[in-house]
Order: structure tokens, then sequence, then C-alpha cells
């Protein structure tokens, strides 16, 4: 199954704070160590439950955990093999944005440490928190919402009227399934009676909805341990739309006031050129769709099409009172692609849709410049995180080209296990395994991908390596 995360998941999320008088160590969570090039608990049991498996390790038993070991091992050995030759700058945008995405995460963190919910809403939400709504919406763009709408006191026949009209689009919404702050504490807050209408409000991709209540059902948890995990749940999730609600009064603080004009020429081209790789991205995702390996992501551009030229010295926006340039916008672009806030797109909504997509992209450059401001470029564990990349980018590319010497009638890992029992051979030596910590680590057999779709890089944990099916490890010394 997909499972799609609000948020990145980095190795730790909460990093540590070293004093800076000690030298940092990663201490008893090293599991298996190569040299200076290490595997921590936690990235193993990412890179084997975040990521599909191949069947020959995807249960929980000691020997499928055995050969997820050997694997990861084996992309660390093939890394260091293949690092003389390899040409880091062909990865080194990605490397950053990776590393930036990964700052302005722990950002994150540190600025939306919500306080405890006070009983008093607590039990205002458990009111509502066992309702489903059966709701019907009306979506329009800000900029026709009218003051007459604005007014709900004074103008609730007229969008009655429009809701018993024509085709409206209905869906049920749960507590735990909504994850807007805004939508959610709109519907949340207090029980709401048939026919109720909600908003309208504004919505991040530049629209405003309107909501009537058509309906309900309740689920009641009778028994005590029922009530108790059903607490739980709910002051978790009012607990995480909490920190998303302060982390984005945050951002309007760090934002406020700043100003970003169109170059309307400019933009038009711009417009034309990532329109034209939207159309060539949607026909390749359709033929990776009929082999159903494409997740439902929002939409990713990275500026790499043309279909109108562009002088690189053209002006395309200026930012808080400062030029900013084609070639400054694609730079910033490199290493943090284009997120649309939709999967799908029309042609006449694609200009707001580029605005907001840069709008984005400028906000998450300030976030960036905060987070350089408090040293999280020098965060050990997101620095583990980019090495992680790093050597999978680098075994991917050793492995390719191992793997153009293969006859075709063997298999990928009939071909490689020869080549990586060498390897582990010629490095036994060197290698460190924390046995105790090993035996410590249960995995789950259930089939998972995370994915963070509001995220420039939206697959947060590398594919599985894969390298090897060899179980026995009888390499290394433990520890």
């Amino acid at each position: 199954m997909y499972k799609s995360l609000l948020l990145i998941i980095i190795i730790v999320i909460h990093s540590c704070t070293s004093n800076k008088s000690e030298p940092f160590t990663f201490k008893n969570s090293v599991l298996a160590q190569i040299d200076n090039h290490i595997i921590l608990k936690n990235e193993f049991i990412q890179r084997a439950e975040y990521v599909l498996r191949p069947d020959y390790c995807s249960k929980g038993n000691n020997v499928h955990k055995q050969i997820v070991l050997n694997s990861l091992i084996a992309e660390k050995l093939l890394a260091i093999e293949g690092e003389p030759l390899f040409n880091l700058h062909t990865i080194s945008n990605f490397l950053n944005g990776l590393k930036t995405q990964s700052m302005r995460e722990k950002l994150f963190f540190a600025k939306s440490q919500s306080n405890a919910l006070s009983s008093e809403e607590l039990n205002n939400y458990l009111k509502t928190a066992e309702r489903t709504y059966h709701l019907s919406f009306i979506t329009l763009p800000n900029d026709v919402v009218s003051d007459t709408l604005l007014n709900l006191n004074h103008s609730a026949e007229i969008i009655n009227s429009m809701f018993d009209a024509g085709e409206i689009v209905r869906r049920n919404v749960s507590f735990f399934s909504e994850h807007n702050y805004r939508l959610h504490r709109a519907i949340f807050s207090n029980r709401l009676d048939k026919h109720e209408i909600i908003g309208p409000l504004n919505i991040k991709d530049g629209t405003s909805i309107i909501m009537r209540v058509e309906g309900w059902r309740s689920e009641r948890r009778l028994s005590e341990g029922s009530q108790r995990e059903y607490l739980r749940k709910v002051k978790e999730h009012l607990t995480q739309l909490r920190n998303i609600e302060q982390y984005a009064d945050y951002i309007h603080a760090v934002m406020n006031n700043k100003t970003l004009k169109f170059s309307q020429n400019s933009f038009t081209k711009l417009i034309n050129n990532l329109y034209y790789e939207m159309l060539q991205f949607e026909n390749s995702k359709n033929e990776l769709f009929k082999k159903a390996i494409w997740p439902e992501n929002n939409l990713v551009l990275s500026g790499g099409y043309t279909s109108v030229n562009i002088d690189e010295n053209e002006i395309i926006f200026n930012l808080d009172g400062k030029d900013w340039t084609m070639s400054d916008l694609q730079n910033l672009i490199n290493s943090h692609p284009l997120v649309f806030r939709k999967k799908k797109i029309s042609k006449a909504e694609f200009p707001d849709a580029v605005k907001n997509a840069i709008a984005d992209l400028v906000r998450n450059y300030y976030l960036t410049q905060e987070a350089l401001e408090l040293n999280y470029d020098d965060d050990p564990y997101i620095n583990q995180y980019v090495d992680m990349w790093k050597e999978h980018f680098i075994a991917t590319s050793v492995r390719a080209k191992l793997l153009q010497s293969k006859s075709s009638n063997t298999s990928d890992i009939e071909y490689l296990n020869p080549i990586i029992k060498e390897l582990f051979n010629k490095y036994s030596d060197n290698i460190q395994i924390n046995l105790e910590l090993f035996n410590s680590i249960n995995l789950t057999s259930i089939p998972m991908h995370v994915s963070n779709q509001n995220a420039a890089y939206q697959s947060p944990i590398p594919q599985f390596p894969i390298l090897t099916d060899n179980h026995t490890i009888d390499y290394g010394k433990s520890r």
C-alpha cells in the first residue's frame, strides 16, 4: 500500500543537539559501520519498511531481516568502490535539495511545539469526533467570491439555491481523515446541523470553498479499551493539526510584508514552457500508470523543457524590491523543483497554478535562510541522511555498470551474488555490526511505500537495493 505523509521522514525527526565542545557521536544507534560509512538503526528500519521490499526479503523473520542487512551493507560497499570514479556534480543539486528540505522539516518541529490541549477544548472535540459528515462542496476562485457570499447571514438563501441546483461534489469527511486545519476546525469544532453552511474558507490552492451539511453518521465505542484508544487518537490528531497551524503562523511572520511582482512578458514565456513540460510529464505518467507504479502525488516540474526561448538575464519577477532573472529562478528550481498544489491542472487555471508554485518556492527559499541561521546545515542526522542518498546513487550507478556484462538468461541477483560475496570478503575486517542492536529490531511484513506529495522530493527514502538474497552473515566483527 502507499502511505502519504504530511511531512517528509528523515533518519531521526528530532535531531540531537550535541555539546559543541565535544565531538558528536551517534552512540548506540549505529547498527553497522564500514570505516566512516555507517548504517543507523532508524535508517535500517526505514529502508526496510518505508519502501517496497522484494519477495525474497519481504517478511519479518530473522532470515529476511539478515538479507535486508546484507543488502544495505552491500550498497555501502558498492558506494565505497564506486565513489572515486563517480561524478558527484551530476547529483549535487538533488543532494542539496534533499538537505534543505530536511532542514526545513527540522525547522517545522522547532517552531511548532504547540501547548497542551485544555480539557475544555478536548471535551468539545470529543462531542463531534465520532461523527462522519456527508458534505456538499462548492469551490470558487478567490477573486470571484463576492461580498454577498462572505456575509453568510444575508446570503444563506442564495447559497442554498446554489447547492440545490445542478451537480454538486459530495464526500464524507471524518475527524481523522481531514488534515487541513482550517477545514477541520470549521467542521469539527462545534456540532453542526443538517443543511448548515460552512465557509467560504480560503484553501491553499488559491480557491475558496463553501460546504453544506447533508447529514452524518456517528460511531460509538462502548468498551473501555476502545474508548482509551479513541481518546489517544483524538489527542494525537488535534496536536498534529495545531502544530501545522502554529508553523503556518510562523511562516506568515517570516513572509510578512514581502511582495512578489511578476514581469508579464517573461512570465507568459515561462508559462508556455512549463505547460509544455506538464504535457510531456502527463504523457510519461500515463504510460507508467499502465504498469501501476506511479503514485498519485502532486505535480512537480523542473523547467527542463523549452518551447519558447527566454534570455536567462530576463527579469521574471521582483521580490521584496530586488529583481530576479530567469537564471536566478532556474538556479532555485534546479535544487527545488516547482511543486504544484494539485495533481491535475487545466490550461485555464495553469497561470495561477504557476504563480502559486513560485510563491511556495520563494517561501521555502526564505525558510531555508531561517534554517541556515540556526546552523541546521551542520546537523549530523541531516548530513547522515544526505550521505545515505549519495551512497545509494553511487551504488545504483555501479550496479547498472556491473549488469551490463550479465547474460540475458541470468537474473540480476544470480549475477550479483558472487560479486557481493567477494566484496564482503574484501572488507570483512573493516565491517562492524552491533548484533545486540540488530537482534532488538522487529520488522513488519506489511508492504508499504511512504511518500510526501507536497514536497519537491516526494520519496523520502531510497528504493530498496536489489543486490543480494544471501542471508548468511559470515563476515565482519560484532561489537
